[in-house]
């Protein structure tokens, strides 16, 4: 090992890195984070750690393949080593030598007490934390390695061979498709660039061909992580982005375009993050505030992105303004961490979540696990109870249900999702009209299954909305400002007790308003969302040529009123066979799927 081309490298790499903390509020927690370390205590509360536990755990001695709780996942967390990086930054901004110590201490520890052996390939050695590990440790060299004497670099680095190596002969041919893959390979590049000799060529040059075969198949036309999850999207980004700025501080050439990938990727994590910072908790990810870590990002993202996000090949579709945001999606299951949730819908309204997933809370095999992946903790449709997506276990399915298609239309004051999807037995068609300058959100459901059936709706209020019955709506109250609900068939909806998980290892109520319709062949059901108080007026639809006025699965008509406006909305769920095809509610003719008129305009859809 040539200890003064490292030490050159690791000069280089440092000085091109960027600040310590973007701003007080990491700064802060980093400190905080790094005290804790130095008695021995371990909490993984960063805005990304994929199973965070902000329970506090400490020990004399540690233990590197013990869960300090029931969750075996504690162990993974706890030999990532992530949290070295606090450690880091905190010694290179204050100078203090405990912080040193302390890394040093938990990393030369780890090294002389945690061989590896087989039966830690599921503890303290699995492939993916292994990788992360290898990542964690370099990115703390890079701001220590000048208080380290060359033995001490000398045997970080003879690890980092070790791993790198075990690595290596532990890939699978299926991790190409997997965060698992990225991960591992974002730790061997990295140790590898800096190290230029460490292990021999084919497996560096194997290596970036690797990394190429991933970027390749793992993300969506639309630059969305095929995994669906949001957490893991930002997870493989972040690995992406560690590669390549370590290639450019060491001059490395890469062979494809993967600044315009990340750039890509980080414009669809845009439309991951509600108005407040926070990412979308869909799938398997928690609500956690993730806009310090985005902003680091600034040299990729391109500047005054579209409200619209249209994500044709994912299946994510998504409004997004400083105080709105309306999500649908309606796509390819993708891997184990994707939930029964085809057409769930996302709703935050005037600064304040009113709609949202209901988060995973943990892995462990169990009827919670399963219950907070099954379509019953989303808002979506069933028919008779019976889902589209059945959960087997923690990581799969008896059965997906299949997406089978979606559009989108924006006109300057309306945006209007369209999503079909299905199960062997029925299929769904929900349309949500959003109102921009209102901030309305109307979502109709149709349903199509031969004989007779229940449909049954779903949406789940944010945990910290109080959810209220009024005379004809719900009121939701919540830290800042309130949302109303309005159900064309009042009578046939009620709230239920249900739970949530925002953040891994945390367990906690929600409010899940529901609506039952009973129907034959076809059913219709709309609810509407405001941000403001609401009349809403049902229309009597005339067919013309016809005495018998249609029914609501053949044309639906209502108003909405606000203090400063109104709205008719006229809605077909399907084709006329019966009769003229011509409609009408006093002097205005209808024939159009969607219809709103206002200030005496009409606009049509579809």
């Amino acid at each position: 090992m040539d200890l003064t081309r490292l030490k050159a490298n690791l000069a280089k790499y440092s000085s091109k890195q960027q600040m310590p903390f973007l701003n007080e509020r990491e700064r802060k927690a980093s400190y905080l984070n790094s005290n804790l370390l130095c008695s021995n205590i371990f909490v993984f509360k960063k805005p990304l750690d994929m199973e965070a536990c902000y329970i506090p755990y400490s020990s004399q001695e540690i233990d590197w393949n013990r869960a300090m709780n029931a969750d075996e996942e504690w162990i993974f967390m706890l030999n990532r080593h992530e949290y070295l990086i606090d450690l880091a930054k905190v010694y290179s901004d204050s100078k203090d030598e405990k912080y040193l110590a302390c890394w040093k201490r938990l990393v030369f520890d780890w090294i002389e007490r945690n061989p590896f052996s087989e039966e830690k390939l599921r503890t303290s050695w699995r492939t993916i934390d292994t990788g992360i590990r290898c990542s964690s440790w370099v990115k703390g060299l890079q701001l220590i390695h000048e208080e380290l004497r060359d033995d001490e670099l000398q045997t970080i680095f003879e690890s980092l061979k070790q791993q790198v190596l075990f690595l290596k002969n532990q890939y699978l041919d299926r991790y190409t498709l997997s965060n698992w893959g990225t991960l591992q390979i974002a730790g061997i590049l990295q140790a590898v660039m800096l190290c230029e000799n460490l292990v021999p060529g084919e497996i560096v040059k194997w290596a970036w061909e690797e990394l190429e075969r991933q970027c390749d198949i793992q993300f969506h036309g639309d630059s969305f992580h095929w995994e669906q999850s949001p957490l893991y999207h930002f997870e493989v980004l972040f690995a992406l982005v560690d590669i390549y700025r370590t290639a450019q501080a060491l001059d490395i050439p890469i062979s494809f375009d993967l600044k315009g990938l990340i750039e890509q990727a980080i414009h669809a994590a845009y439309y991951m993050i509600y108005p407040n910072g926070y990412v979308v908790p869909q799938h398997d990810s928690d609500y956690v505030f993730v806009q310090d870590v985005f902003d680091r990002l600034k040299e990729f993202q391109q500047p005054n992105l579209p409200e619209l996000f249209i994500g044709e090949d994912s299946g994510n579709f998504v409004y997004k303004t400083e105080k709105d945001f309306v999500s649908v999606w309606n796509g390819r299951h993708g891997s184990g961490h994707a939930h029964a949730s085809l057409g769930h819908l996302n709703l935050f309204l005037n600064g304040e979540r009113v709609l949202c997933d209901s988060g995973r809370f943990t892995y462990q095999e169990g009827p919670v696990r399963n219950f907070l992946k099954s379509a019953q903790s989303h808002s979506t449709v069933l028919v008779d109870d019976v889902p589209f997506m059945s959960v087997k276990d923690s990581w799969s399915y008896h059965y997906v249900g299949k997406a089978l298609g979606n559009r989108v239309k924006e006109t300057a004051d309306f945006i209007v999702m369209e999503s079909t999807f299905s199960h062997t037995a029925y299929l769904v068609q929900r349309t949500v009209v959003f109102i921009k300058k209102e901030g309305i959100a109307i979502v109709i459901d149709h349903v199509d299954s031969d004989g007779f059936h229940t449909m049954k709706r779903f949406f789940q209020v944010n945990p910290e909305m109080k959810a209220s019955k009024q005379d004809g709506y719900w009121e939701l109250s919540g830290k800042r400002n309130k949302a109303y609900t309005y159900f064309l068939e009042n009578a046939n909806a009620y709230d239920q007790a249900s739970i949530f998980s925002d953040i891994y290892n945390r367990l906690g109520n929600r409010t899940t308003l529901m609506e039952e319709k009973d129907f034959e062949h076809r059913g219709i059901s709309t609810a509407i969302f405001s941000g403001k108080p609401l009349v809403v007026t049902k229309h009597r639809i005339e067919q013309c040529g016809s005495d018998v006025p249609p029914a609501d699965e053949q044309f639906l008509g209502f108003r909405l009123e606000s203090d400063s406006a109104a709205y008719d909305v006229y809605f077909a769920a399907n084709d006329t066979v019966k009769g003229e095809r011509v409609y009408k509610y006093n002097d205005v003719h209808l024939y159009h799927k969607l219809t709103v008129l206002h200030d005496g305009k009409k606009v049509t859809f579809f």
